[in-house]
């Protein structure tokens, strides 16, 4: 299997959402057939998917790790903790949502806060990269919002509901959830040498609150990566899981 390698390039985007887009850390290579069934779920931020290989049960779906290193103990050679501002970069099923860009940027801003937040309690956070820096370069590659009128009526009537199961054990969703994408990179910060990649997706999994804001469910998804990321920390570091 061919090690992906670190690539890195800018490229401006618009000053409406206020977002540097930084191409880096990305596989060398094109979407190879294995895939060719979900490349418009792809951005491009990674450019070798067939190197990613099915995730852990609460992991990423699709992950790829350095083989060189021991995971997840190798994170702990890490004295500080760097996040990238969350990247836009959306799949064609991403731009085919809608979602307005200013919506897209707040989201983006929301998510990397979350992502922080989850952490800093635990961790050095910093806003360098360097030398003994784990670097984390996370974009955010499609946003569903949930059909709020529909989501009311799967939630809270007992028929609609049935059928909303019904779905998710066929489709691994439910009917009318939001949902939101991401695909990523984690960087040795002094080197640039990439030491895993991963891509996921998240779904609502259909409380009352997913009716109040269309936005919810991928809020919710926000916070569960959020809380994915410490779990994995704390392993690495042989903690105990914070509460």
């Amino acid at each position: 299997m061919n090690i992906p390698s670190l690539s890195q390039c800018t490229i401006a985007v618009s000053c409406l959402l206020g977002l540097a887009l930084i191409c880096s850390a990305a596989f060398l290579g094109q979407v190879q057939p294995a895939h060719a069934a979900d490349k418009d779920k792809f951005s491009g931020f990674l450019t070798n998917y067939s190197s990613l290989k099915p995730g852990p049960k609460g992991g990423a779906k699709l992950v790829w790790k350095n083989p060189k290193y021991k995971w997840p103990g190798h994170l702990a050679s890490f004295k500080a903790i760097k996040i990238d501002s969350i990247k836009m970069m959306l799949s064609k099923e991403g731009r085919s949502r809608g979602v307005d860009v200013t919506e897209l940027a707040r989201l983006a801003g929301d998510f990397h806060k979350q992502l922080i937040a989850g952490i800093k309690d635990g961790y050095n956070v910093t806003d360098r990269s360097g030398p003994g820096v784990l670097r984390i370069i996370v974009a955010l590659t499609d946003v569903e919002p949930s059909n709020t009128t529909m989501d009311t009526i799967t939630s809270v009537v007992p028929v609609s509901r049935v059928f909303s199961f019904f779905k998710k054990q066929i489709t691994g969703r439910h009917l009318y959830v939001g949902s939101a994408s991401v695909e990523g990179v984690v960087l040795d910060g002094g080197t640039g040498e990439t030491l895993a990649a991963f891509v996921d997706q998240k779904t609502g999994d259909k409380g009352v609150v997913g009716a109040v804001s269309k936005m919810e469910d991928v809020k919710e998804a926000f916070r569960a990566w959020a809380k994915r990321l410490r779990v994995v920390l704390d392993n690495a570091h042989g903690k105990m899981p914070k509460n």
